[in-house]
């Protein structure tokens, strides 16, 4: 007959001892030095546990609604990522997102192009982004023959390849307000 006296273990527990003995260990190590010990338990039960101990969280009770605070990771103790590229573009005005990154990788601060991109080009809040006026109906856009859409060939669409030089221009010239500047001095002079 087989042993069925298993004695019960409080998993979140056996982590909290786990990490209070082995302050630096990672996940994966305190799956195996538990496992080793007769103590199985996930990667996700891990890494909560961990993460409540670093935030100062107490474990979960039964019955107590959880609250409904919301902190950034700068009121953690973090670091706020998109203050960082606001402040690196502060000092860097016409810096490429590569640069960007590439410069606050040499201050330890790790970033996407992706979140770069919202904070620098400003893609990110929907409250801030400003509607585009409808045309009247019936009337074509500037430069574009009634009846043929954006685009279209013939139409003076921009290809990709227009667009990418563009860009390139845009970078040379210091940013898209000074290509601004440039295209209207262009336009007093005609």
């Amino acid at each position: 007959m087989a042993d069925t006296s298993v004695k019960k273990v409080n998993k979140s527990q056996a982590i909290r001892d786990y990490v209070g003995s082995h302050p630096n260990a990672k996940g994966k190590e305190i799956i195996t030095g538990l496992r080793e010990q007769g103590i199985a338990v996930s990667e996700g039960l891990v890494n909560n546990v961990k993460f409540r101990m670093q935030s100062g969280g107490q474990p979960k009770k039964a019955g107590r609604p959880k609250k409904s605070v919301k902190k950034t990771r700068a009121g953690r103790g973090g670091i706020n990522k998109s203050q960082a590229i606001r402040d690196y573009l502060g000092e860097n005005r016409g810096a490429t997102p590569t640069e960007i990154r590439d410069g606050l990788q040499r201050q330890g601060i790790e970033v996407s192009h992706g979140l770069i991109s919202m904070v620098k080009y400003g893609g990110g809040s929907k409250k801030k982004r400003k509607k585009k006026a409808a045309r009247p109906a019936g009337r074509p856009a500037a430069g574009r023959p009634a009846g043929r859409p954006a685009g279209a060939a013939g139409g003076g669409g921009l290809s990709a390849k227009d667009l990418f030089e563009a860009k390139k221009l845009a970078d040379r010239l210091g940013g898209t307000r000074k290509v601004r500047e440039a295209l209207d001095a262009l336009e007093q002079l005609r």
